[in-house]
């Protein structure tokens, strides 16, 4: 359990105790030549540099697409604003579209009693 705890808090401990693990197996307590120790170090070594330019280059691409992310859902916010905006600049149309029709349609009334007038002033005037 205080290997898990130790685990969250620093990941790179995990690879350093893997690598030691590795080193501590493959390594027999037999009299083997120190420049083998040192050539499995240096191997070890190796593999670390490149396991952390892996990990920073992973880091970079995750970054990177942070920000990628952040800029859609800015472009997102800004779209929705914008169909807000025209979704209200419709509603306003239609309800002045409403309004016109109706008023259109009062002076049509209107001047049909006008004309109604006039023919009768006309049929009045000729009687």
């Amino acid at each position: 359990m205080a290997l898990a705890l130790l685990y969250q808090l620093v990941p790179s401990i995990p690879i350093l105790l893997l690598l030691f693990l590795l080193l501590h197996t493959s390594l027999s307590l037999s009299a083997q030549p120190i420049h083998h120790y040192a050539s499995q170090i240096n191997q070890i070594n190796l593999k670390i540099s490149h396991l952390e330019s892996i990990l920073e280059e992973s880091d970079k691409r995750l970054k990177e697409r942070d920000v990628y992310l952040e800029d859609c859902e800015n472009r997102m916010n800004e779209l929705s604003e914008k169909i807000h905006h025209l979704q209200s600049a419709l509603s306003t149309m239609k309800a002045d579209s409403l309004h016109a029709e109706r008023r259109d349609k009062e002076l049509e009334e209107e001047v049909q009693l006008l004309w109604d007038t006039l023919r009768r002033n006309n049929f009045d005037l000729h009687m």
